[in-house]
């Protein structure tokens, strides 16, 4: 009897030992959802945090200024995330809600491009408080596809490097993926340091 409590005891031991980081890493991921530094000072991108977890992040990063990619209502026609403007109001950052609109359209436009160069015009903008969290939903597509704008004509990355960067974030294939690529493809590089392409 004494033998099968030591094994159960170990296999316990073991499991709490896999189980505990992996445990762990799912609760970081739903507090932290897809956080990553852009550019340490500068830029953050994001899904949507939890309200305790943005609150945290806004307070830990300093962040200056948050620009959120959904515009998406609940049935009493509040945003789905409204918590963000009042903690930002709270803390006196700057807050600021895109609309939601389409990569690719039938006419072979691209509107979301117009979010992108709103988007960097804030960035290249010195009175824009800095670092700025920038985030969608799960902080893939919408969120990938601005900061590719960034990489790539702000920093000096190629489209190709920006592209991957993107799929590295966990891009799941997608319909819109055409769209993504085109619109992506269509980011003007520049040399870093070099003048901003005229739009």
């Amino acid at each position: 009897m004494a033998a099968h409590l030591q094994r159960l005891l170990v296999v316990g031991m073991v499991l709490a030992v896999v189980a505990f980081p992996l445990l762990y890493k799912v609760e970081q991921e739903r507090r932290y959802r897809n956080l990553h530094v852009v550019e340490d000072g500068v830029l953050l991108r994001s899904g949507q945090l939890n309200p305790e977890g943005f609150e945290r992040i806004v307070r830990e990063q300093g962040i200056g200024t948050v620009i959120s990619l959904r515009d998406s209502k609940d049935d009493a026609e509040e945003f789905q995330n409204q918590f963000e403007d009042d903690i930002c109001r709270a803390a006196g950052v700057r807050y600021y809600r895109f609309p939601s609109l389409n990569w690719g359209a039938a006419d072979g436009s691209m509107p979301l491009m117009a979010n992108v160069r709103r988007f960097l015009a804030l960035m290249d903008d010195p009175t824009v408080p800095k670092p700025v969290l920038i985030h969608c939903f799960a902080g893939i597509h919408r969120t990938g596809t601005h900061v590719a704008g960034y990489r790539v004509e702000r920093q000096g990355w190629s489209n190709r490097e920006a592209w991957e960067e993107m799929q590295s974030m966990g891009t799941p294939r997608t319909k819109y993926e055409p769209d993504l690529l085109k619109l992506v493809f269509a980011l003007t590089p520049h040399p870093v340091g070099g003048p901003a392409p005229k739009r």
